[in-house]
């Protein structure tokens, strides 16, 4: 029976208290990635990680505080943890040499104005993101993620020959590739 204020007792009795479990919640900040959809569960309940959250350009390394096994006494609030991820940039020269200001590396974070590559008799075209064919690449922008392999394309230089005698031209003017 439920007893009320109102209820008269007439002897001895035993009572016994009714307890009803209380639940809390574990709320996600992803901190910039993907977002996570909070956890409510009954007090000591175990607690399942849902999937990771992702991130552009970072990869995912746990939660601070970390999430907890069972479910606490209390609603919880805990932050992803990133690290930022590296990219390589490798450059294929074309029988030239890289200017050293041109990175080995960048991450989401970075914008990369990429400088000349040089080859002795050859002028410089531009950076290109195929072996042939393909888009000039004069940046990385800000943003982009991935290993990258830049191809440097030149144009041979001519050179033109005029052959003089006593001051004055003899024979044709002729122009050659170098080399």
């Amino acid at each position: 029976n439920k007893f009320t204020e109102s209820t008269e007792v007439k002897g001895d009795i035993t009572l016994y208290a009714q307890w009803t479990v209380n639940q809390y919640t574990i709320t996600f900040d992803s901190d910039g990635g993907s977002s996570v959809a909070p956890i409510t569960l009954d007090y000591g309940a175990a607690v399942t990680a849902s999937a990771d959250p992702t991130k552009e350009g970072y990869t995912f390394t746990g939660w601070s505080p970390a999430l907890p096994e069972t479910m606490p006494a209390n609603d919880l609030t805990i932050t992803a943890q990133w690290t930022i991820d590296t990219y390589i940039i490798t450059y294929n020269l074309d029988g030239g040499t890289n200017d050293d200001s041109n990175p080995a590396t960048y991450t989401v974070n970075d914008e990369v104005a990429l400088v000349p590559a040089s080859k002795t008799g050859y002028t410089f075209v531009g950076w290109f993101d195929q072996e042939s064919g393909g888009s000039k690449v004069e940046t990385i922008p800000f943003g982009s993620t991935g290993d990258i392999t830049l191809y440097a394309r030149f144009k041979v230089n001519q050179y033109t020959i005029t052959y003089m005698v006593d001051g004055k031209t003899y024979g044709d003017v002729e122009t050659y590739d170098f080399g």
